[in-house]
This record gives structure tokens, C-alpha cells and sequence, in this order.
């Protein structure tokens, strides 16, 4: 199944039961610079869901809308969900959240299995601290903006912790797709998990995302510049971004919220349908009833490495 999205022309979906197949680029919406006036707006990024699957094989996706200023996706687990197999995805992106695979790879062959885990805990928040529950958002909003958003997320924030149970400021991260002529199109990515979801948590967001003309804030893009050494091209093009380049920016924003309650799918939608303005944004909503459940499994399965 596509689903495309022309600049004047819209294509809406009901999708039940499957993922679907969406254009696997977005259109952007190109101004050239204009010398000698006042700093403008960010400009709006043409945001569509592309070719991916996020935990395709145990979540449905079952209300996908795509228009001219964003997507709204709403997820639920399939009623055939094989509760081992969905644990043992969660907890690998969960790892992989806190500590690059390479680095387990290396204490496995050093320390062994049992040291590994050790280390690996010493990094996850602890059970039943509410850091753990936003981490874990966080994680998989990372992931969703890699599969269906088309945005590579570079840096994975919690890496970067100064303590397990210590929230970190700033976005909850960045999707950074650096183009041809060096600049670079950001999605922000803003990350809820909550047991009731109203619609003003997301309106909220939002108001947060809006501040300064939806730029992202200095410490946040001072925090990915430091950690792309290994990738020169794309610190230049956010650390020209941050210095002399806000009216060429293109930005979207993605809020990505977990929820236990029913009415939380109904809080994205009426979210989604008052953003007539503003960068384009996709709200992405997972219907979790045993969110905290899902969540602390995800954590332990994160520490099972094999035999």
C-alpha cells in the first residue's frame, strides 16, 4: 500500500492490521536566501512517512493520516503479539539506546557475560523511576524517526547521561539529514510516556518545541556538534546552522507519546487537527494499557545476552 503526498495534492489512509508502504522521500520545500533582511522563521520541511518498519511484526498500525504539514500515525500492539519476541526487540533497542554495540561486543570478549550485564545495568535508569519511563520513550522515538520519518538520528542522547537516573535538558533528539549543498534539515523530536495522555501534554510540547521560532536551543545543537567528530561534514553544516544560517533552516518536529489510556489515540488525533501553523509535525501515538509493564520488561531483556 503508498501513500503519497503532493505539495497541492493529499492522499489519507485508514490502515488496519498492516504498515503500510509510504514514498520513501520527502519533499522539501525550497526558498532561496534573501540578503539583507531580519533573520526569518525556520522553513517547513515536507514530512512523510517513508518505506520502514517500526516493530512491524508486533504492532498494528491501525489510523494513518498523511497531509501537507505532517503525519499522524497511531499504533497498537497486533492482537497475535508474541510477548517474548516483542520484549526481546524492545530490550535490544533499548541497549542500544545507552551503549554503542561495539562497546558490549568489546567488554563481552574482555569481562565476559556476567561483567557485561553489570555494566550495562549500571547505565539503565533504575526500575520504577520515572527517568526510565521517558528513557524509554525516547528510544523508540529515536527509532521511528530512522524507519518512517527518513531522518538518520546521529547521536543517541542517552549515551551521554551523567548519571542513569539524571534527565538530560534539551530535545529529546535530533534528526539531522545533511543535503547536497551542506546545510541540513533537522527533525526535532520531542518524547512522552505517560499513564493518562490528555491533549494538553502534547499541546504543551508543542508551546515547548515553539520557543524561538522552533530553532532548536543552543545547548542542544552545541551538544550534537560535540559528538559528530566523526562526522565532519554534518558539524559543520549544524555548527554553521547554529552561527549564521536560522533563515535557511528547515525544521519539522516530531512528538512521539506512549500511554496507557484508550483516549490517548483520541488526545493525538485533536493534537494533530490544531496545527494549522508552524513547522510541519508528525504526532506518533503507541496505546500501551500495560505501558509500565512493556517498559521494565524491555529494560531486563536489555541485559540478556546470550549464553
Amino acid at each position: 500500500m503508498r501513500l503519497a503526498c503532493a505539495r497541492n495534492h493529499v492522499s489519507n489512509a485508514e490502515v488496519c492490521g498492516v504498515t503500510p508502504h509510504v514514498e520513501s522521500s520527502r519533499t522539501l520545500l525550497h526558498q532561496p536566501p534573501v540578503p539583507n533582511r531580519p533573520p526569518r522563521p525556520p522553513r517547513r520541511t515536507r514530512l512523510l512517512s517513508v518505506s520502514g518498519s517500526f516493530l512491524a511484526r508486533h504492532l498494528t498500525n491501525h489510523a494513518l493520516k498523511a497531509e501537507p504539514r505532517g503525519v499522524v500515525a497511531l499504533y497498537r500492539r497486533r492482537p497475535d503479539c508474541d510477548d517474548d519476541a516483542l520484549t526481546g526487540e524492545l530490550g535490544s533497542i533499548v541497549r542500544e539506546a545507552y551503549v554503542e554495540p561495539q562497546e558490549v561486543a568489546a567488554w563481552l570478549g574482555h569481562v565476559g557475560l556476567a561483567e557485561t550485564a553489570a555494566r550495562i545495568a549500571a547505565r539503565i535508569p533504575a526500575q520504577g523511576t520515572t527517568s526510565r519511563y521517558g528513557d524509554f520513550a525516547e528510544a523508540l522515538a529515536s527509532v521511528y524517526a530512522r524507519a518512517h520519518l527518513g531522518f538518520p538520528v546521529p547521536v543517541w542522547k542517552l549515551r551521554w547521561k551523567d548519571g542513569r537516573n539524571v534527565p538530560m535538558h534539551g530535545d529529546d533528539g535530533l534528526g539531522l539529514e545533511l543535503k547536497p549543498d551542506g546545510t541540513v534539515s533537522v527533525l526535532r523530536i520531542e518524547a512522552k510516556s505517560y499513564r493518562i495522555l490528555a491533549k494538553a501534554v502534547l499541546d504543551a510540547a508543542y508551546v515547548k518545541l515553539g520557543k524561538d521560532d522552533f530553532f532548536p536551543d543552543p545547548d542542544t545543537v552545541a551538544f550534537q556538534a560535540r559528538r559528530l567528530s566523526d562526522q565532519p561534514e554534518l558539524k559543520t553544516a549544524i555548527e554553521d546552522l547554529q552561527a549564521n544560517a536560522r533563515g535557511q533552516a528547515e525544521i519539522a518536529l516530531m512528538i512521539f507519546a506512549l500511554y496507557e489510556n484508550a483516549g490517548g489515540d483520541a488526545a493525538v488525533v485533536a493534537f494533530a487537527a490544531e496545527r494549522p501553523d508552524g513547522p510541519n509535525t508528525a504526532a506518533v501515538g503507541l496505546h500501551l494499557p500495560k505501558r509500565g509493564t512493556v517498559t521494565d520488561a524491555a529494560y531486563d531483556a536489555a541485559l540478556e545476552l546470550g549464553a
